[in-house]
């Protein structure tokens, strides 16, 4: 990290889970690790944006979407308050969306299958937690333009936030090795840390 860069980061889809070395309780440990990042972030002269994580797909049959994830977006919006950090809230809009979508057509943005498309590796059919590449693509367009309505990135920079077709290079995705690596390096690193 060089002065001057942003780092928008978020946590709080996995921390609820039991695994010693992946659960963070909400107004203790996790803001704790959201506090790390933000004072590394400042040591190194750049610039923290907190990104309150996305519901879940958990919708009943009257289209009211369950609010799986509990008080992690809570405390995170309490931490960057107390901090002075600039928060994204991707978790109140996507309740939002998730709500307008609706229960079925909810399912055109999560790792669900079309009509014709091969199932492949480590994809799961009917998955409510993973996007699929439409749904992170609308994420990130609210991200960036929630950060330029907030003033957080010069105004400059949000350019063809509505354009609709990209390449596969364009997108950004790890490969699968990579991502399991730095996946596992990450939870190892927890571990060590918490002398697990």
């Amino acid at each position: 990290m060089e002065p001057g860069d942003y780092l928008v980061f978020g946590f709080g889809q996995i921390d609820w889970k039991p695994d010693p070395g992946l659960h963070t309780d909400p107004f203790s440990t996790f803001q704790e690790q959201l506090a790390a990042y933000v004072h590394g972030v400042r040591a190194r002269q750049g610039h923290p944006v907190i990104l309150l994580p996305y519901e879940r797909r958990r919708i009943d049959r009257h289209g009211n979407v369950a609010r799986f994830l509990g008080d992690y977006p809570l405390a995170a919006r309490q931490l960057a308050e107390d901090e002075h950090v600039p928060v994204v809230d991707l978790y109140g809009q996507s309740v939002r969306w998730w709500e307008e979508l609706g229960p079925e057509a909810s399912k055109r943005v999560f790792t669900y299958l079309r009509p014709g498309e091969p199932l492949q590796q480590n994809i799961q059919d009917g998955d409510n937690v993973h996007l699929r590449a439409e749904g992170a693509i609308e994420c990130a367009r609210f991200v960036a333009r929630s950060m330029l309505e907030q003033g957080v990135i010069p105004s400059h920079w949000g350019r063809d936030l509505d354009r609709r077709s990209f390449g596969y290079e364009e997108m950004g995705w790890l490969d699968e090795e990579t991502f399991a690596h730095r996946t596992k390096s990450r939870v190892s690193m927890r571990s060590e840390e918490s002398g697990a």
